[in-house]
């Protein structure tokens, strides 16, 4: 394999990482400013990969005030920076994190910080693990409009602040100690993971916001389609294959759906709470017959791509339920509010017959494990 990279896509990293020959397992260095997609990208690849840890000095900040202060419920960023501040505990913050990552026993450990400069990430360049650097590209009105979505901590990140860190990350290099290096070019419209990312506008009328929502679950719900019909070329069981040619359809019909309220929206016509989802009765159909094998299924060895794009799949189809559930509860509209909240439990059909298909993948590589019956 090369030593450098390019991506554009999710997928081609965690099929990188996928082919990785590493006995001492892998490190994983993700370089970018606050907004770039870092924190994102660990937990989607802990959902497709599996045996990843993630290290998170956030996390960790948050878990040394909330040890503090066990009698607050909600706790913004801010407070938490500045309780370690007076307290002079970052120090403490990279030290656990240092710790954590030498005993560290998972395949993959993703270190979940800026990682901007050379100085910074050398302590996690002292190992035998693989070394791999993730080096975020992304245009500065991108970052910063992706920062802006991140309430919790835009209000305490000056936008000059992030500009500076994004402006002073240098690129990793072989010759500080990198196995692998992935440029990942971010391209906003190109991820099929957005649950998180549509903010209401303050100052929007109520049609406008509702418009916006639906062009954003426009967007959404091609990308998905495009990911189930690219991951469909890379998958070995026939049933996994029919699948995601399944959802794939599904999420295009979803898109002629959103399309159809938002040109009615447009018009001055209001939402249509009558509409028929067509996939709901077939949905339910394929949860009563399951899509299992037909005949000699493929070896093993050629089904951990099924596995990976299941999985990603399922955590799509929860990140799309949980914004649809989100936008309905923002839609002040009595229709708008019916029409986000079918479009959530249609996800939630979707939800259940991955889980099946997973479900069905796992039994049966349990019997040709000799494991059978579990």
């Amino acid at each position: 394999m090369e030593r450098k990279v390019v991506c554009t896509k999710f997928w081609q990293i965690v099929e990188i990482l996928k082919s990785l020959d590493a006995h001492e397992g892998v490190c994983i260095i993700p370089i970018g400013a606050q907004g770039s997609g870092k924190s994102t990208l660990g937990r989607r690849l802990k959902v497709a990969l599996g045996d990843v840890d993630v290290i998170s000095p956030d996390a960790i900040r948050m878990r040394l005030y909330k040890k503090a202060h066990p009698e607050e419920e909600r706790v913004d960023y801010g407070k938490v920076w500045n309780w370690l501040t007076e307290t002079n505990k970052h120090e403490l913050v990279r030290k656990i994190a240092k710790e954590r990552f030498a005993k560290n026993v998972a395949r993959f450990v993703y270190i979940d910080q800026m990682n901007l400069t050379r100085r910074g990430r050398r302590p996690f360049l002292l190992t035998d693990r693989l070394k791999v650097a993730i080096y975020f590209h992304l245009d500065e009105e991108t970052l910063l409009e992706r920062h802006r979505r991140r309430s919790d901590k835009a209000a305490h990140i000056p936008e000059a602040a992030v500009l500076v860190n994004h402006r002073k990350a240098e690129e990793p290099t072989e010759e500080e100690g990198f196995d692998l290096i992935i440029n990942y070019y971010v391209d906003e419209h190109k991820r099929p993971h957005l649950s998180k990312c549509y903010t209401v506008k303050k100052g929007v009328s109520g049609v406008q916001r509702s418009i916006e929502i639906l062009e954003f679950a426009m967007k959404m719900e091609l990308e998905a389609r495009d990911f189930y019909r690219e991951s469909g070329d890379r998958v070995a069981r026939d049933d996994v294959k029919r699948l995601l040619s399944r959802l794939a359809k599904w999420e295009e019909s979803h898109h002629r759906f959103l399309k159809e309220q938002r040109d009615r929206l447009k018009s001055g016509a209001g939402w249509d709470a009558s509409a028929i989802l067509l996939d709901v009765s077939e949905a339910r159909d394929i949860l009563e017959r399951p899509w299992k094998g037909r005949g000699v299924e493929p070896p093993l060895s050629e089904e951990a791509s099924d596995f990976s794009v299941i999985r990603m799949a399922l955590g799509m189809e929860t990140d799309f339920r949980n914004f649809y559930l989100k936008a309905a509860a923002n839609t002040d509209d009595p229709d708008g509010k019916a029409v986000l909240a079918k479009l959530a439990d249609w996800e939630g059909e979707h939800q259940k017959i991955i889980d099946e298909q997973y479900r069905q993948l796992h039994q049966d590589f349990m019997a040709q494990m000799g494991f059978a019956p579990f």
